[in-house]
């Protein structure tokens, strides 16, 4: 009943490049409990990784549930924001990123890193 193995197996299969079983430990592990964040974030980042770098609805309703549930998941807010920025919806993207950080301490380092990917994903860095 626990999803720690499952998403321990998943992390041996992604690291062995075998990003398709590792989706489906990443599953099986969110089976068991459907708001395991690190589940939720190394199943975005597979289904991320196996389309190219294109993040799919799904990869972006799962890093929105994961920065939904802890907002200092500065990385999975991140990233549902640049599923919009890839999909062309920039004002969209902006408005999430601006969330995500209007959650976090002034001046910390998390701050720190979102200014740093959203200036990066500004200037085509992501693209």
């Amino acid at each position: 009943d626990a999803p720690q193995p499952h998403f321990d197996i998943g992390e041996i299969m992604r690291g062995q490049g075998r990003g398709t079983d590792a989706v489906r430990a990443y599953q099986s592990s969110l089976r068991r409990d459907p708001s395991f964040l690190p589940a939720l974030i190394s199943l975005a980042d597979v289904l991320t990784v196996l389309n190219e770098g294109q993040i799919s609805q799904e990869a972006k309703r799962l890093y929105a549930r994961a920065v939904a549930s802890d907002p200092s998941q500065v990385r999975a807010g991140f990233m549902a924001g640049r599923a919009d920025w890839q999909s062309g919806d920039r004002p969209l993207a902006k408005s999430r990123w601006d969330a995500v950080g209007g959650a976090l301490p002034e001046g910390g380092a998390q701050a720190a890193m979102l200014e740093s990917l959203v200036e990066q994903a500004e200037s085509g860095a992501f693209d």
